[in-house]
């Protein structure tokens, strides 16, 4: 069956504000251009889901609801009137002395309600809880589909969830959760396109050893291990956003060398001989993490923790797993003193995403889950 599937995505707000501030000229473009500038950087899923879904004959529409210049610039061209409003409310907001970069949970909203009625999609897929009470959108759009992906049920509450026809997730124990609140859940697992990395650059001097990811209070046995392999090995360089104070972690926080997001981010992991991975606290037994994918499917040697839920790559063959902060230690200094085993297991976890996890195949699982759960609810 074909549809019209409406992306909501974002990404971190100081990213946006960064990127704007080194390209301020950026804003001033049409809303085409920019969203052609912020899905060719990339980041998270970036336009994964829509080209997959396009292949197999879907019509798709992404926005990124957090990201004022972009959204606005779509108001500006499509709903005018609107845009004067807004446009007064934000200058007001900044005489007063308020943040000239703040922007609204209301006034996000507004704009994706816009944009959807715009688009009129058969399913809205969405990878922030943006929408309160869905009945006004449903009620504009018949037969509407809304689903949440990756969701932690701890942090939403069951009302919320409840208001989502469907939720995605990349974790099994999430699934039966989530069901168990009386939700419709499915498992869909991350993917990687292995084809981005034609557009990567090959730096002269290899990163030996790398990690890249959040340093948050959700990473408490992330931020030990890191404390203590980056004590231990030098050849350690740290990437990404902190949100806690690193002082606890002194080994860490001598390493730590700020954030890489996207295509930056990409280039790294794919100059790498080695990338650790340690997965969030509460991931239990299940190893499901996107960067699993992105390690794999651009050719470095993906050193990772032990999860008993781990179906998509094997250990010492496809991936590297340790068992704790030692045996981790253990292993970066066996691979990199053992180079052709490296790149053995390396290039087996590439052909293995190549194989078995590019998005055309995820998008292809992701429509027979759509088409399980559309009827039923459309009718």
């Amino acid at each position: 069956m074909k549809y019209k599937f409406f992306f909501v995505s974002g990404y971190y707000s100081e990213y946006w504000r960064e990127l704007y501030e080194r390209t301020p000229k950026l804003a001033e473009r049409s809303y085409r251009w920019q969203m052609k500038t912020l899905l060719g950087k990339k980041l998270g899923v970036a336009d994964f889901y829509s080209k997959g879904l396009e292949k197999l004959g879907q019509e798709t529409e992404t926005c990124f609801y957090n990201c004022p210049q972009v959204q606005l610039a779509w108001l500006k061209e499509k709903r005018p009137s609107i845009f004067v409003g807004v446009w007064v409310y934000l200058m007001l907001k900044r005489v007063q002395g308020g943040d000239e970069q703040i922007w609204p949970e209301w006034l996000a909203r507004l704009i994706v309600q816009k944009q959807i009625e715009n688009f009129e999609p058969d399913v809205i897929y969405t990878f922030y809880n943006v929408f309160g009470k869905a009945e006004a959108l449903r009620q504009k759009n018949k037969g509407l589909m809304l689903v949440l992906h990756s969701a932690n049920p701890k942090s939403l509450g069951v009302e919320r969830l409840k208001h989502y026809d469907l939720v995605i997730t990349t974790a099994d124990f999430l699934v039966r959760m989530i069901r168990e609140l009386g939700v419709n859940c499915e498992l869909l697992n991350p993917g990687f396109e292995v084809n981005v990395a034609m557009d990567l650059k090959r730096w002269r001097k290899k990163i030996l050893v790398l990690f890249v990811g959040s340093l948050s209070p959700d990473h408490k046995q992330r931020l030990e291990l890191l404390n203590y392999v980056a004590e231990k090995v030098p050849e350690l360089e740290l990437y990404g956003r902190v949100s806690i104070d690193l002082q606890e972690y002194p080994h860490l926080k001598e390493k730590y060398r700020g954030p890489l997001d996207g295509v930056e981010m990409l280039e790294a992991i794919y100059n790498a001989r080695i990338v650790i991975h340690s997965h969030v606290d509460m991931a239990k037994g299940a190893a499901h993490a996107m960067r699993l994918f992105e390690v794999a499917g651009l050719g470095s040697l993906l050193l990772t923790d032990e999860k008993t839920d781990r179906k998509c790559y094997e250990d010492g063959k496809e991936m590297v797993i340790y068992i704790s902060a030692h045996d981790c230690v253990k292993k970066i200094r066996y691979y990199l003193a053992k180079e052709k085993e490296r790149q053995a297991i390396a290039k087996a976890g590439r052909n293995r995403t190549k194989k078995d996890h590019v998005y055309k195949i995820r998008m292809r699982e992701l429509l027979g889950i759509i088409d399980k759960y559309h009827d039923r609810i459309s009718g």
